[in-house]
């Protein structure tokens, strides 16, 4: 299942606030478990270029989560639960300090029933704007805005692998 960017946020503040890595935990299912998309927490955290340590279970509360993340040798844990919802899932994230089991923030999540967790591309996203637009000057728009996407999009592609290919001829050559 995808994550939310709702969720990518608000991780990448508890991220920043605390500048080192944190322990993450599952998050605690209530409701209906189909509903709660608690995986969407761990993709969230794993998205974030190796800030969190993903813990592999559920904490009972903050306070659980600061022993774990003391345990680990990290000064933080963010904690969680997902709450399935017939109006759709909540999720609840606190962030602990492993030295006081205090919690330091706490922050509530919503998502619509329906909405895909995970933000398209913004290049497919300009894409189905531009699909979907009623008149002309929304079509150009989203056009031109999935112009600049793509271009951007093969310029990353063609740096990257300009990158790749200079790194490797660096390691034979020298």
């Amino acid at each position: 299942m995808a994550l939310t960017a709702a969720l990518i946020s608000t991780l990448a503040i508890a991220s920043a606030a605390a500048g080192d890595r944190l322990l993450l935990c599952r998050p605690q299912i209530a409701g209906d478990p189909a509903l709660a998309r608690g995986e969407a927490v761990a993709e969230a955290g794993r998205s974030m270029s190796g800030r969190f340590l993903d813990y592999g279970v559920a904490c009972e509360d903050a306070s659980e989560g600061a022993r774990a993340a003391k345990r680990a040798g990290l000064a933080y844990a963010v904690t969680s639960s997902a709450q399935g919802r017939s109006e759709g899932t909540r999720y609840e994230l606190a962030l602990a300090d492993a030295d006081t089991e205090a919690v330091r923030a706490r922050r509530v999540v919503d998502v619509a029933p329906g909405v895909e967790a995970v933000r398209p591309l913004q290049a497919r996203d300009a894409a189905d704007r531009a699909a979907a637009a009623s008149d002309l000057s929304g079509w150009v728009r989203a056009k031109r805005d999935w112009d600049r996407y793509r271009t951007l999009s093969g310029a990353s592609l063609a740096a990257g692998g300009a990158a790749i290919a200079a790194g490797v001829a660096w390691r034979f050559a020298f």
